[in-house]
């Protein structure tokens, strides 16, 4: 089954695109009398985004390139794209894509369905027991439940900003968990925005109303957009699932808003609190690098770590390179080691001293950060996330589901952005049938049931008496 058919399954998909109407900046070469491209696929693209892009049928990208109806689309080769003659300018608007089916290749492929376990919600030992009890006998509401994504997938852009993969990884695993919500049995409509990064767009789509009869919303990404949503739903009802910012404005005032990124506070919180349990086992080393702008993320740490009297020290990366380390570390304690930046470059210069350290018998452990896990540390680490270590079955599962829907490699480096939309879409699937007509003390024994992901750890907490939830399944990990 290919990925039109997927999207086909998901019964309803709005975009928000504008159309191309110029010459591309592709090689053109003329072949029998026609002008065609030398378009070399790129990663993350389908043959019907690049029908959209080129403005021309699949059945004419298939005609010029036979070999597409064999064994379909690769990443990385060259395909011959027809010039368009003709373009006509259009003005951005809402439009409902016509999906092109392919030619069915001689025998149809069968289709594929995934065998993943059924979503399992931990119970909150916690909880009162007769709320735990009203909880389990809530029946859930089976009718159509509507679901917006805002995201910037960037569809009709070409040559697309490798950074914006990540978004468009994201929506391809969210797609896998809502095919297998539709294969038990679940009704919904999905309509998808690509906003880009305009807010403009969002803006837009606001005042069109276009939002008011979504049940659940997944996105925006950037954190003005963010706000502009956050600010929309202290007067709308669905709830609204914040995938990638750390910091949600208004979420203490607006109770159906749901931050899946713990906050930097949060964090720090959980990391001091560790810290200070161990006692006089640990002492932190504050060292700091040249950094203009300390991070509101070491600020928080270094505030959390002070307020539960952790041993600390402090020194610098000059005072390192003049090889005082092992003397600033103590003996005979695990010497956790901070800096007050995020970017791991700035570490670096003082790797082979911290090495150096380990093999003199210091005990010397690197306060790390979950985004630093694809650079190369041999370094002991710690640090604290709500990604975890996920089970191999359900991996090997996911994957057959997705290289079967998809035709391009995987990303390779963490988080694994199609795993996150994956576990964040199963997740608020699996709650929303019971918080549609739930009262406010109901719906938080449903969001504090913890919810183990393929990558994602998930039980969200109500930041304040009126406000929103926010992710608190965090985790100290080492490695």
């Amino acid at each position: 089954m290919k990925i039109y058919k997927l999207i086909v399954l998901t019964l309803g998909i709005l975009l928000l695109i504008p159309a191309q109407a110029q010459l591309l900046d592709y090689p053109i070469d003329t072949i029998n009398g026609t002008a065609v491209y030398r378009y070399r696929v790129e990663k993350s693209i389908g043959l019907w985004r690049i029908s959209r892009n080129f403005e021309i049928s699949q059945e004419e990208i298939i005609k010029w390139n036979p070999f597409l109806r064999e064994r379909g689309l690769r990443y990385d080769e060259t395909l011959l794209i027809p010039v368009k003659q003709r373009a006509i300018p259009q003005e951005v608007q809402a439009v409902q894509p016509v999906l092109e089916p392919q030619p069915a290749p001689v025998e149809e492929e069968p289709v594929f369905v995934p065998v993943v376990e059924p979503v399992i919600l931990e119970d909150e030992p916690a909880a009162p027991e007769q709320e735990q009890i009203i909880v389990d006998t809530l029946e859930p509401d089976t009718s159509l439940v509507r679901i917006g994504m805002l995201l910037p997938i960037q569809a009709e852009v070409i040559k697309r900003d490798r950074f914006m993969d990540r978004f468009y990884d994201f929506y391809t695993g969210a797609l896998i968990a809502l095919y297998e919500a539709q294969q038990r049995g679940q009704r919904y409509e999905l309509f998808t925005y690509d906003i880009g990064k305009s807010d403009i767009r969002l803006q837009q789509l606001i005042d069109s109303t276009a939002l008011d009869n979504l049940d659940a919303i997944i996105g925006p990404v950037y954190n003005s957009q963010v706000q502009l949503v956050a600010q929309w739903a202290q007067t709308h009802k669905p709830y609204i699932l914040i995938p990638f910012s750390s910091s949600v404005p208004n979420i203490n005032r607006t109770p159906t808003l749901l931050q899946f990124n713990p906050s930097t506070q949060s964090e720090a919180s959980v990391m001091a609190e560790y810290l200070a349990s161990r006692g006089d086992s640990v002492r932190c080393l504050f060292i700091k690098a040249d950094e203009d702008d300390i991070p509101q993320s070491v600020k928080w740490m270094q505030q959390a770590i002070r307020q539960r009297r952790v041993p600390v020290a402090y020194t610098t990366v000059h005072q390192i390179l003049a090889d005082s380390l092992v003397y600033d570390l103590a003996d005979s304690v695990e010497n956790i080691i901070l800096f007050n930046t995020e970017r791991f470059s700035n570490l670096k210069a003082v790797m082979p001293y911290m090495l150096d350290a380990i093999r003199q018998g210091k005990q010397l452990t690197l306060l790390s950060r979950y985004a630093w896990q694809n650079e190369t540390i041999i370094l002991p680490q710690l640090y604290v996330s709500n990604m975890t270590a996920h089970p191999e079955w359900q991996e090997t599962a996911y994957a057959a589901a997705w290289n079967h829907y998809f035709h391009h490699s995987r990303a390779d480096e963490l988080p694994y952005y199609d795993l996150l939309g994956y576990d964040i879409t199963r997740h608020l699937l699996s709650v929303l049938p019971y918080l549609r007509h739930a009262d406010a003390s109901i719906a938080d024994s449903i969001l504090a049931r913890k919810y183990q992901g393929i990558q994602s750890a998930i039980r969200y907490l109500r930041t304040d008496s009126l406000g929103g939830y926010e992710n608190q399944n965090l985790h100290i990990i080492r490695q």
